[in-house]
């Protein structure tokens, strides 16, 4: 059976890949639902996804379409970590006496 600290650190890894690859993705969605507050101009304003996205890059760059990330990994890295870990160690144990 595989070790714990195995099961932790490939749901970090897989965690950390995700929220990477979704989080550009939610600061549109959020710019796109907040738009302009504030007086400010709003830096997605566009239906699409893909034109928000360009539009971030271009007005923020890359740093923008990351802004926030870190809180984000705090919050759901530790939850992604335990929710798999104990998944895992479910199956595992489930295949160990023979119920898989």
């Amino acid at each position: 059976m595989p070790s714990v600290t195995l099961f932790l650190s490939c749901s970090l890894v897989a965690g950390v890949i995700a929220q990477s690859v979704v989080f550009p993705l939610d600061v549109i969605r959020r710019q796109m639902q907040v738009g302009g507050v504030g007086g400010r101009a709003a830096v997605v304003s566009d239906l699409t996804w893909l034109s928000g996205l360009r539009a971030v890059l271009q007005k923020q760059g890359v740093r923008g379409a990351f802004a926030g990330i870190s809180p984000t990994y705090a919050k759901v890295i530790p939850w992604v970590m335990i929710a798999k870990t104990a998944q895992d160690a479910l199956v595992s144990f489930g295949v160990l006496h023979g119920f898989r």
